[in-house]
């Protein structure tokens, strides 16, 4: 597995050397940037990590700090640093994206927790897309026909209604339903359902498999 990045943004040099020199002590690797644009420019998305993103000094998030904030891709965990933090904002850092907020001066330790459960939100989002590609790709390899048939399974129908909707014999359709449940690798009825509605975008998409 790749080393998450954790890219660290403001225009104070010495907190990003300092935040710098605690990403190092977790193993991680650091990119500095002084601004958030010089950020996104060079950002990588193939690569795990996290932003710490240094906001402005004053007790509000004002344009440019919700904008720079709102321009970090939506799947890239976010920890806004700012030097006063109250409940007000927030809530207006966490619904421009942010998932959580630190206070200056920074504590080492709240540091360490936030970016470790940074790696972690982005760890189970990527795996989580990996799994919905995978299950893309599963039922592309099912025939016309065997989507047919799982739509039916899906929709409740029985063997022999099948069966008589598709003008086919039962045993044929046991094995059009035997295809699909292991092409798509489903264990269960159940199962296979979550799957379908996922499909379709209709169901909700988790951070793991159903």
């Amino acid at each position: 597995m790749e080393t998450p990045v954790v890219h660290i943004v403001g225009d104070d040099a010495t907190e990003r050397q300092s935040l710098r020199d605690w990403v190092f002590s977790l193993h991680f690797t650091p990119k500095e940037y002084e601004r958030a644009d010089l950020m996104l420019r060079r950002l990588d998305l193939d690569l795990p990590g996290c932003v710490l993103l240094g906001m402005h000094s004053s007790s509000v998030l004002d344009r440019d700090d919700l904008r720079m904030l709102r321009n970090v891709p939506p799947w890239v965990p976010t920890i806004v640093l700012t030097t006063h933090a109250d409940v007000s904002l927030a809530v207006r850092a966490m619904r421009a994206g942010a998932i959580d907020v630190l206070q200056r001066p920074l504590d080492q330790q709240g540091v360490r927790d936030a970016v470790f459960a940074a790696i972690e939100v982005d760890a189970r989002r990527r795996n989580a897309s990996h799994w919905r590609d995978g299950l893309m790709t599963r039922f592309l390899t099912l025939t016309v026909r065997e989507q047919e048939v799982l739509r039916l399974v899906v929709e409740g129908n029985a063997n022999k209604a099948m069966a008589s909707h598709l003008h086919l014999s039962p045993k044929t359709i046991e094995v059009h339903r035997a295809h699909v449940m292991k092409k798509m690798q489903a264990d269960s009825v159940a199962t296979l359902v979550r799957m379908y509605m996922k499909v379709l975008g209709t169901g909700a998409f988790t951070d793991s498999p159903p």
